[in-house]
């Protein structure tokens, strides 16, 4: 995970539970991968369209563009999604419309993707000709739907502690003296090197 120098973009859905998981996320930036709070911005789209979520992460690439122009960016979205796009609103955004705006950025991007059919935004980003390092994180294949929160919290907890992430089905394991106990659905992070697959 980038740090310190780094920025992050934070969209939230239309329902409290997206904006809590963006809230959480941006407590792990701060208090733990130590961004600086006021390189973090969030957009909440309770009410809003998907302009205004257009608009707001074209201001705020724009914002990093003139502060550090090859900063590396994290850019979160929890919230709704479907086939080729996701709903901040109940309204479609089309990943292609996203990954264009990104590609204008010539640091390198970390897109996460907590939405159903978040796989789908992968061919969006391999289709837009791209500076930089590119990297998009999905909480589903394109074709399946995602178990809301259990993404976002296995993968903060992969870069806690600085494991693999890996998709895979395991109670429990016994890595450095820590029990770390997971349910057996979605994600977690494993330690390749000790055994643990």
């Amino acid at each position: 995970m980038v740090q310190e120098n780094s920025y992050a973009l934070l969209l939230s859905g239309d329902e409290n539970r997206f904006a809590e998981e963006a809230l959480r996320f941006q407590e792990y930036l701060v208090h733990e991968a130590k961004f600086d709070p006021s390189h973090i911005g969030i957009v909440f789209c309770t009410y809003a369209g998907t302009q205004y979520l257009l608009d707001e992460t074209q201001a705020f690439f724009t914002r990093v563009r003139g502060e550090k122009p090859k900063a590396d960016v994290v850019v979160l979205f929890t919230g709704h999604g479907g086939k080729g796009s996701f709903f901040p609103n109940r309204s479609a955004l089309g990943y292609r419309d996203m990954a264009q705006l990104i590609a204008e950025h010539r640091g390198g991007v970390l897109f996460l993707n907590e939405s159903c059919y978040s796989g789908s935004s992968v061919k969006a980003f391999e289709d837009v000709p791209a500076l930089g390092k590119r990297q998009v994180i999905t909480s589903s294949q394109e074709d399946e739907l995602t178990y809301g929160g259990i993404f976002l919290d296995r993968l903060v907890a992969s870069y806690r502690w600085r494991l693999p992430f890996r998709r895979r089905t395991i109670g429990t394991v016994e890595i450095v003296g820590k029990q770390i106990v997971r349910s057996a659905q979605g994600d977690m992070p494993v330690r390749i090197e000790e055994g643990v697959e």
